[in-house]
């Protein structure tokens, strides 16, 4: 059961990484195309 919670933990973080990441390059993006 521990083992399975901290899955969805590291999924859940993966995906958060992930939409920051994102946000981040459109960011940068978004800069560099102005």
């Amino acid at each position: 059961m521990e083992t399975l919670y901290t899955g969805v933990q590291w999924e859940v973080a993966k995906c958060s990484d992930q939409l920051q990441f994102l946000e981040i390059m459109k960011n940068v993006l978004g800069a560099a195309a102005h």
